[in-house]
């Protein structure tokens, strides 16, 4: 028996005589992380959905059982991830409050120059005549709000997008909001070529003779990212899938997302990637 994931794979895999290439052709995924995974190097590997994603299905390509295959990737990778989350934190924790000392200092310069137009306006109304104070006193009105403009403008483009954010008020889900809430959360260098909603199974007949019509299972997401780096892309594809399941319409709508393969294209520089969004039964 194997002790490590790496070599549990590496050992199914020979025994049924396939190479590396023909694992990568079954589960659709580039053969350098699935030798990623049998030499246990997690730092090649993507983000932790993705890592469990890709042995998930090279488990079931070797057939192997998966609960035994999850409890070694908890072993050996458990910790790995843990510190990369951990080293994440920090990092986002870090920027932060480098953005909030920016916004800071811009709403500092917005107050001063606030301050000194208010200050001339006083200025222009003691040592003028009263028409001349009225029409300076528009001018600088108008200057003002100039400058607050620009400030806030600033502070926007400081403090990232807008997103328009909008309520589910009923239960059921329609089609618009699960297009919405994917368009809202797609990142830049990111585009979709096919969303859709599994086909539901056929109608069932209630004992009064009613027809109802299950609803879907699931809903597929078909795209691609453009970058520089196969690691920058799927960094992009990972924040992705992480803004999807930290937004509340997600939680309340779907149970889980599976990155269900990743391919490279024409394009040297992009990948083509499928997810699967499971719906709340």
């Amino acid at each position: 028996m194997a002790d490590s994931l790496g070599e549990y794979f590496q050992q199914a895999r020979e025994s049924k005589g396939l190479t590396l290439e023909d694992a990568a052709l079954r589960t659709r995924i580039l053969p350098e992380y699935l030798k990623a995974v049998e030499e246990n190097n997690y730092a090649r590997l993507p983000e932790e959905v993705f890592a469990k994603g890709f042995v998930r299905s090279y488990a079931r390509v070797l057939g192997l059982d998966e609960y035994e295959v999850f409890q070694k990737f908890n072993e050996s990778g458990g910790q790995f991830y843990a510190k990369r989350a951990e080293r994440e934190e920090i990092k986002q924790r870090l920027q932060e409050e480098e953005r909030r000392k920016k916004i800071n200092q811009m709403m500092v310069v917005g107050m001063v120059a606030a301050a000194l137009v208010v200050l001339g306006f006083v200025v222009s109304m003691i040592g003028g005549s009263l028409d001349r104070s009225i029409a300076k006193h528009d001018a600088n009105v108008a200057d003002l709000e100039a400058s607050l403009a620009a400030s806030r403008q600033q502070l926007a483009e400081i403090s990232g997008k807008h997103r328009v954010a909008y309520g589910v008020d009923r239960q059921e889900v329609y089609w618009s909001d699960e297009l919405r809430l994917v368009s809202e959360k797609l990142p830049d260098k990111a585009w979709l070529s096919q969303i859709r909603v599994a086909a539901p199974a056929p109608p069932v007949k209630g004992p009064n003779g009613e027809t109802t019509t299950p609803a879907p299972a699931s809903v597929t997401i078909e795209g691609g990212v453009l970058s520089n780096s196969s690691e920058g892309n799927l960094d992009v594809i990972g924040k992705f899938v992480q803004d999807l399941q930290l937004d509340r319409r997600f939680q309340e709508t779907f149970s889980a997302v599976t990155l269900e393969s990743v391919q490279r294209t024409a394009d040297p520089y992009a990948l083509a990637f499928r997810l699967k969004l499971d719906f709340k039964s």
